[in-house]
C-alpha cells in the first residue's frame, strides 16, 4: 500500500505480509494485529511513522516481523509491541511518547539501527527477545534520555553506540553481552547487566550513589584495556563463572569481583584496575590486580596465586591463598595488616610504607613462608614456617611467631628487630644496623638456634625456654656491642659451643651448662649457671671476670690473652673441678682498674690455674670460702717464682708460714729462686698446694712437703 499519509483510525488485521509506504506519513491510530496464528509481518516506509496502539498483542496476533525504514521517525504511543518468528528492526529514528515494551518470541531478536530517545518525557523500553538477540546501532537517549532500559530475556546483546538512560537492567541473557560504546545512567538502579558472557569494550558510568552489577553467568567476563566502569559512590559488582578479566572499576564506594571457577586477570596492565574504598576480590584459580583501595580483601579457594600491587597503601583485612602464593605490594604508604593466609609464600610490600599489625594480638600472615619488606617498618603476628623481613629506611622488625619458624634475613638500616617464638626459632642472619639498634629475640617454648645475629651498635638480648644453640661453623655466630643470653636448659654444648663477638656479657641458664667461644676481648659480667658447667673459651683478647657462677657444675675459663678481674669484688664460683688458663696472666695487670686478684670458690672441688707467656707469667687469686680447698690448687706455668705473699715479700728459707692465709701471689721470673729448691718447697708446704712446671721443680716438691 502505498500513498502520502496513510492513516489507519481503526484497529487493523494483517491478512497477509504487508509494506505500506506513506511518502509523507503512516500513523495507526488503533491496534494493529496478524490473522490469527498466521504470523503476517509488517514494513512500514515513512518519514513519519506513529503507532498509537498496541501491535501484535491480540491472541495469535503477533506479527511475524516488524521493520521500519531507514530514513524518518517512529513513534512508539503504545505499549506493547509483539512479533513472533523473525526480527523486530526499526532501521529509523525511534521515539517513546509512552512506557513501550517490545516482545519477540522467536530467534532473531529485536534491532535498532538509528536513534531511540524519549519525547519530553523521559520512558521506559522494555525488550523481551526471548531466544532473539537485541541489538542496538544508534544511540540512545541522547537528544532526550530515557527512563529505564530493560532487557528481560535475550541471547546476545550488543550495544554499539552509546546510551544514556536513568537506568539499565539486563535480567537473563543466554549469549553474549557486547559494550562497544559507552553507557551511562543518572538513576537510583544504576547499572545491571546478567548475560552467559560478557564483553565490556567501553565505558560504563552510573551518577551518584547508584550501583553497577555485570554478571556472566556460565561463561567469562572481559573488560578491554581502555573500558572503565565508574559508579560515583555505588557498589560496582563484577561476576564471572570463569574467569574475569578488570580494566578499571572506580568508585568511591565497594568492589566486588568474583570469578566462580576462574581467575580475576589484570587485563590493562600496570595501569590501576580498582580504586575503591573497600575490594572483596575472591576467585578459585587467581587473583592479579592493581588497586588504591582502602581496604583489601582477596581470596582464592583452589589452586592459584594472589597478587595485589597497591598505589597508596591499605588495610588488607583479609588475603587467602587456599593452595598457592599471596603478593600484596604498596607503592606508597602503609599496607595495615589484619589477616593473610597461603599455603605457600605470603608476601608484603610497603616500598615507601611499613606493613602494621592491624589485628593487635591476633594472627596476621600463616604461610609456609613469609617474605616482608618495607621502608619504614614491620610489625606482624605469624603462624609460619619460614620468614624474611627488612626494612630500607628507619624503622625496626617485630614479628611474633605462634609456633616456631625459621627466620632468614632479618634486617634494618636503621632500625631495631625483636622476635618472639612460641616454638624452636631458627635465627639466620638476623641484623640490625644503626646507632642504639637492638636485637631481641626471645622463644616462649623449644630453643633458640642462631646462625648470625648481630648489632653491632646495639645490644643483642637472646631468651629461649629451652636451649640457645648455634648452626655448627666457625665464625662468631652473636655479633653485638652487649650481648645478654638466657635459657631454660642450657647454651651451648660441649661439642658445638656458641661463638660471640661482644666487648660485654652477661648469661644465665636455670638448668643446663653455659659452652661459648668469645672471639674478642670480653668482659664476664654476670655469668651463671644453675647446673651444668660453665666453658668459655676466648680466642681473641682478654678475659675480664666480674661475677662469673657455676652453681651446679665446674668452670673453665681459658683466654689466649689475659684472665683479669673488673673489680677487687669480683667472684669466680663453682660446684665441680674448675680451671682457669691464660695465655697471658692471671688477676695481676699494669692496668690498675683490673689489677685485682681473682676471688675463687670452688666448693671444695680441684682448681687448676695456668698462665703463659714470655718473659713473665703471673698468677693472682684469692680463695673465699673453704680454706681448706687451697690443697687442692694446681698452678702450672712455664717459670715461676715467688715476690709476694698475701702483699709482702716473703723470706724464702723461712719455715714458719703459719699467718699465710688463701691468698697468694704467684709471680716470675724464675730467678728469684734460681734453682733452689728447698725455697719452694716451704712455699708449697706452707700453701698445702701443688706446683706443676718444669720438671726440676716437680722433682724438689715430690715428697717434701714440711
Amino acid at each position: 500500500v502505498t500513498g502520502a499519509e496513510l492513516d489507519f483510525n481503526d484497529a487493523v488485521v494483517l491478512d497477509q505480509s504487508t509494506t505500506l509506504t506513506g511518502t509523507a506519513s503512516v500513523a495507526f491510530a488503533s491496534t494493529v494485529d496478524s490473522a490469527a496464528t498466521e504470523l503476517n509481518s509488517l514494513t512500514v516506509n515513512s518519514p513519519l511513522t506513529t503507532f498509537n496502539g498496541n501491535v501484535g498483542t491480540a491472541v495469535d496476533g503477533a506479527l511475524g516481523s516488524l521493520t521500519t525504514d531507514a530514513a524518518g521517525t517512529t513513534t512508539l504511543n503504545a505499549a506493547q509491541f509483539t512479533t513472533a518468528g523473525n526480527t523486530m528492526t526499526f532501521n529509523d529514528a525511534v521515539v517513546l511518547s509512552q512506557d513501550v515494551t517490545l516482545t519477540d518470541t522467536g530467534t532473531t531478536g529485536i534491532t535498532f539501527n538509528s536513534t531511540v530517545d524519549s519525547d519530553a518525557t523521559a520512558r521506559d523500553l522494555t525488550l523481551n527477545a526471548g531466544a532473539g538477540d537485541v541489538t542496538f546501532n544508534g544511540v540512545v537517549g541522547a537528544a532526550s534520555a530515557l527512563d529505564e532500559l530493560t532487557v528481560n530475556s535475550a541471547h546476545d546483546v550488543t550495544v554499539n553506540a552509546t546510551v544514556t538512560v536513568a537506568g539499565v537492567t539486563q535480567a537473563t541473557g543466554t549469549g553474549t553481552t557486547t559494550v562497544n560504546a559507552d553507557v551511562t545512567t543518572t538513576g537510583a538502579t544504576g547499572i545491571a547487566l546478567s548475560s552467559a558472557t560478557i564483553a565490556q569494550n567501553a565505558n560504563l558510568t552510573s551518577a551518584g550513589a547508584n550501583p553497577v552489577r555485570v554478571t556472566a553467568t556460565t561463561g567469562s567476563l572481559t573488560m578491554a584495556a581502555s573500558a572503565n566502569t565508574t559508579a560515583g559512590t555505588g557498589t560496582v559488582t563484577y561476576t564471572a563463572q570463569s574467569n574475569a578479566a578488570i580494566a578499571a572499576l572506580n568508585t568511591g564506594g565497594n568492589v566486588n569481583v568474583t570469578a566462580t571457577t576462574g581467575a580475576i586477570i589484570d587485563a590493562n596492565g600496570a595501569a590501576v584496575n580498582v580504586s575503591a574504598a573497600n575490594l572483596v576480590a575472591g576467585a578459585a584459580t587467581g587473583v592479579d590486580l592493581d588497586t588504591a583501595v582502602t581496604n583489601l580483601t582477596a581470596s582464592v579457594t583452589g589452586a592459584g596465586n594472589i597478587t595485589v600491587n597497591e598505589t597508596d597503601g591499605a588495610n588488607v583485612l583479609n588475603v587467602s591463598a587456599a593452595n598457592g602464593s599471596a603478593t600484596v605490594t604498596s607503592a606508597t604508604g602503609n599496607l595495615n595488616v589484619t589477616t593473610t593466609s597461603a599455603t605457600g609464600t605470603v608476601t608484603l610490600t610497603a616500598t615507601a610504607g611499613a606493613l602494621t599489625d592491624a589485628n593487635g594480638a591476633a594472627n596476621n600472615v600463616t604461610a609456609n613462608t613469609l617474605t616482608a619488606s618495607s621502608a619504614t617498618g614491620v610489625d606482624l603476628d605469624t603462624t609460619v614456617v619460614n620468614a624474611s623481613a627488612t626494612v630500607s629506611g628507619t624503622g625496626g622488625v617485630n614479628l611474633n611467631e605462634a609456633d616456631g619458624a625459621t627466620f632468614t634475613n632479618v634486617a634494618t638500616v636503621n632500625g631495631a628487630i625483636d622476635l618472639v617464638s612460641g616454638g624452636t626459632l631458627k635465627a639466620v642472619n638476623v641484623v640490625a644496623d644503626g646507632a642504639g639498634r637492638n636485637v631481641t629475640i626471645t622463644t616462649t617454648a623449644g630453643d633458640l638456634i642462631v646462625d648470625l645475629v648481630k648489632a653491632t651498635q646495639g645490644a643483642i638480648t637472646l631468651t629461649a625456654a629451652g636451649r640457645i644453640l648455634e648452626n655448627p661453623d666457625p665464625e662468631a655466630d652473636i655479633v653485638g656491642n652487649s650481648l645478654t643470653l638466657t635459657a631454660g636448659s642450657g647454651i651451648g654444648t660441649p661439642a658445638e659451643a656458641v661463638e660471640i663477638q661482644t666487648p660485654t656479657l652477661d648469661a644465665a641458664t636455670n638448668a643446663g651448662g653455659i659452652h661459648l667461644g668469645a672471639t674478642t676481648a670480653t668482659t664476664l659480667n654476670q655469668v651463671s649457671a644453675g647446673a651444668g658447667d660453665i666453658v668459655i673459651t676466648n680466642t681473641g683478647g682478654d678475659m675480664v671476670v666480674n661475677t662469673v657462677t657455676a652453681a651446679g657444675g665446674g668452670l673453665s675459663l681459658t683466654s689466649v690473652g689475659s684472665i683479669l678481674g673488673g673489680s677487687a669484688a669480683s667472684q669466680f664460683t663453682a660446684n665441680g673441678p674448675s680451671s682457669l688458663t691464660a695465655g697471658g696472666l692471671i688477676g695481676v695487670s699494669s692496668t690498675a682498674a683490673l689489677n685485682h686478684p681473682l676471688n675463687v670458690n670452688t666448693n671444695g672441688n680441684a682448681l687448676t690455674v695456668a698462665a703463659g707467656g714470655a718473659p713473665v707469667d703471673q698468677v693472682s687469686i684469692a680463695i673465699t670460702g673453704d680454706p681448706a680447698m687451697k690443697a687442692l690448687i694446681s698452678v702450672d706455668s712455664n717459670s715461676l717464682g715467688v715476690a709476694t705473699l698475701n702483699g709482702e715479700a716473703p723470706t724464702l728459707d723461712a719455715y714458719d708460714y703459719a699467718g699465710l692465709d688463701s691468698s697468694f701471689t704467684l709471680l716470675s721470673p724464675q730467678a728469684v729462686f734460681g734453682a733452689s729448691g728447698p725455697a719452694l718447697r716451704n712455699l708449697l708446704a706452707a700453701l698445702g698446694g701443688i706446683l706443676t712446671a718444669q720438671d726440676f721443680l716437680e722433682r724438689a716438691v715430690v715428697g717434701d712437703r714440711r
